[in-house]
């Protein structure tokens, strides 16, 4: 775990109210964490934290792209796995690891939660639907037999049909390799408790399945 904390902000999120501002651990550290790991016979290592994204920006010793370059020179880990990594973090630099080191795991969870620009907007996501098409798009035409999954969120407030049907669009589009499908609940004081509209449970429920048997059957390529 190489980070805790998150202030980004998303409408139906209280992350940073429970876990607090990003607090990174120190570069130090971390390779001592990771070399001690190496000795017993660990060959994969996982970076994981509330935003990983986030990762060095209180303490001034660089960013996610940076640590993964130290660790790839510093270290013989043999390879290193992302943990879930929010679109506007997949820096240039650390797109250019992913596509030309192979210890770096070909695989990449980035969340899109929806295909609607007027959900992203309303969830206060930081990226359209156009960004996240160029950015994964890009990767996968460069990185050969790269997997990608994603979370979906269904029955946001104002959800409709057509935001959903936007939803299946894209992620037929992208050809997922795996989704992590999650329907919208209420959490006390986030600002989407504000925005009415509400989604019907069922509703809710057919659009998770609809999703959910969706992602089994683009999974079958991956295997």
């Amino acid at each position: 775990k190489i980070q805790e904390g998150c202030d980004e902000g998303c409408a139906s999120c209280f992350v940073p109210t429970v876990r607090g501002k990003p607090r990174s651990l120190g570069l130090d550290q971390i390779l001592q964490e990771v070399e001690g790991l190496i000795w017993p016979g660990c060959k994969e290592i996982v970076l994981t934290g509330t935003n990983i994204g986030k990762f060095g920006q209180d303490t001034g010793e660089g960013d996610l792209a940076e640590l993964i370059k130290v660790l790839l020179e510093r270290t013989e880990i043999a390879r290193i796995r992302l943990s879930s990594l929010e679109l506007n973090y997949l820096s240039p630099h650390l797109r250019s690891l992913v596509m030309e080191d192979r210890r770096v795991c070909r695989h990449l969870h980035i969340p899109l939660q929806s295909g609607s620009d007027e959900m992203l907007r309303k969830m206060n996501r930081s990226y359209t639907v156009d960004q996240f098409v160029e950015i994964t798009q890009e990767m996968q035409e460069k990185v050969p037999g790269l997997a990608l999954s994603t979370d979906l969120m269904v029955g946001f407030p104002g959800e409709t049909e057509r935001d959903f049907e936007l939803t299946c669009e894209l992620v037929r589009k992208i050809g997922f390799a795996r989704l992590h499908v999650f329907k919208f609940s209420e959490r006390p004081g986030t600002p989407a408790l504000a925005l009415g509209e509400k989604v019907e449970e069922e509703t809710k429920s057919r659009r998770s399945r609809c999703l959910m048997e969706l992602g089994e059957k683009l999974a079958l390529n991956f295997k």
